[in-house]
């Protein structure tokens, strides 16, 4: 009887691990179809966990399910390796646009000008930089988004904090002259 027990077990352990092997695979094939997002992949890890804490099923029946289980993360995994590359690529080209940026904001910063209407034609210029800073949106490097973000603003300062000066030492010059006129 107790053999007669563990057989059945065994059998309905089988029947357990082949659905959770059936939705791993229904998984992998959706994939063709979709990205592979966190929920995705959590959910399939989900699976995979239950598999593992399924009792024991014949041998051979296991081991074919295992190959068929081993084979849907494959596909899963592939995809996910592709999708980390695009990332990079992504990541990369994302960098050099926002490096191009920096390299035209650069000049700027040491602007110096008499002239009001030279100064509102560099700012609109410079605005102009910043708004495609701004509409650059994707992920960059860690590693080289933080000192990248920091040239970029410190140009950015060092332009409007010169403007300022101008238009500081211009209104102090009005002031002498209303002065002088009162």
């Amino acid at each position: 009887i107790q053999n007669d027990l563990k057989e059945l077990d065994r059998k309905k352990n089988l029947e357990l691990r082949d659905a959770l092997v059936i939705k791993v695979e229904e998984l992998a094939a959706g994939l063709k179809d979709q990205e592979l997002t966190g929920t995705l992949l959590k959910k399939a890890n989900e699976y995979l966990n239950d598999y593992k804490h399924t009792g024991p099923g014949p041998r051979k029946e296991q081991e074919v399910l295992w190959e068929r289980m081993k084979g849907a993360f494959d596909i899963i995994y592939d995809k996910r390796r592709g999708q980390n590359e695009e990332n990079q690529h992504l990541m990369e080209e994302v960098f050099a646009a926002k490096s191009v940026l920096v390299e035209k904001l650069k000049p700027y910063a040491t602007f110096e000008s008499d002239r009001i209407n030279d100064w509102n034609a560099k700012t609109r210029e410079v605005q102009e930089i910043q708004d495609q800073w701004a509409a650059l949106k994707g992920p960059i490097p860690k590693d080289k988004a933080k000192d990248l973000s920091k040239v970029f603003w410190k140009e950015l300062k060092e332009f409007f904090r010169a403007k300022s000066a101008f238009f500081n030492k211009l209104e102090n010059e009005r002031k002498v002259n209303l002065e002088a006129k009162e």
